[in-house]
């Protein structure tokens, strides 16, 4: 692991899912979610303290075990104050939550595994402002719902825009063809909304640094409509969920295990949902089985 400059004070960790560090002065910073386990952890910490920095504080984007699942490590080796969104701090404190309904119910050991659930950890402060002060740094607040029920992202001092997982770089797209989602309806306003805001630097937990990412939003987009409109076309003829899913995988060309078929089910649920809330679809039960149709 690397920590790199981006501009001025503002660094990030060449992690698979990325870490931002912002410099408050000569011997604090700010770090930009945690990844993914004590591993990660370590390798940050030993960075930080090969500069002789210490952690003022931790400012989580959201609360999937990617992001959060450093915190544990960092809380117990520091005195930094931790924060996030209200709704994600819930989800940071109780991450049993995310596997529970995923399955929807207690769920079995393999969706227990820490890529979905991450150790439980503390967030002390809420942010439920626009702009967050820490030590006279300015860091804008961008209210960045969708990926995840209250994600945000940050704009540091130095214009560099951390969008968290609102933006998948093209590349990875790619390779995984779908774009996991909670709510699609306020991942279309975020992504319409980081369009219209101007930055320097983009950084994309997933992909990287860039200096501008309008085709990732637009190849993003068009991930999210292709899906959209393969289940409009499939639902000429009324059918079930379970159906709805093996068709879209097939049609995607994927090999499932089990923690792929939940997130995938999860997103197609999200998918689903937009199109009944825009009266494209509608669902029903008949004899048991819910069944959606146009």
């Amino acid at each position: 692991m690397q920590l790199i400059q981006i501009k001025n004070n503002t660094y990030y960790f060449d992690n698979p899912s990325i870490i931002g560090l912002y410099r408050l002065n000569e011997k604090e910073v700010v770090l930009i979610d945690t990844g993914l386990n004590d591993d990660v952890a370590k390798k940050v910490l030993k960075i930080i303290k090969e500069n002789n920095w210490e952690i003022k504080a931790v400012v989580n984007t959201h609360s999937h075990a990617d992001h959060c699942g450093g915190n544990g490590l960092i809380q117990k080796r520091t005195e930094a104050d931790f924060y996030s969104s209200r709704i994600e701090k819930s989800y940071i404190e109780t991450t049993s939550t995310e596997p529970h309904y995923l399955f929807g119910s207690y769920p079995p050991k393999v969706l227990r595994a820490k890529f979905l659930q991450a150790k439980p950890s503390n967030i002390d402060i809420v942010i439920d402002e626009d702009e967050l002060n820490i030590e006279g740094n300015k860091f804008q607040i961008i209210d960045l719902k969708g990926h995840s029920p209250e994600q945000i992202g940050l704009i540091t001092p130095d214009d560099v825009f951390f969008v968290a997982d609102s933006v998948i770089e093209s590349k990875i797209i790619e390779k995984y063809k779908f774009l996991y989602n909670y709510s699609l309806k306020e991942l279309f306003n975020s992504l319409d909304m980081i369009k219209e805001i101007k930055a320097e630097y983009y950084v994309l937990s997933h992909g990287g640094v860039k200096k501008s990412i309008e085709q990732d939003i637009d190849n993003n987009l068009k991930v999210l409509e292709s899906l959209n409109e393969f289940i409009l076309d499939y639902l000429e003829t009324p059918d079930n969920k379970n159906n709805i899913h093996k068709a879209m995988i097939k049609e995607y060309g994927l090999i499932e295990n089990i923690p792929n078929y939940y997130l995938n089910d999860s997103l197609l649920s999200s998918h689903l949902g937009y199109l009944i809330e825009e009266g494209k679809i509608a669902f029903e039960v008949i004899d048991g089985e819910v069944k959606y149709n146009k």
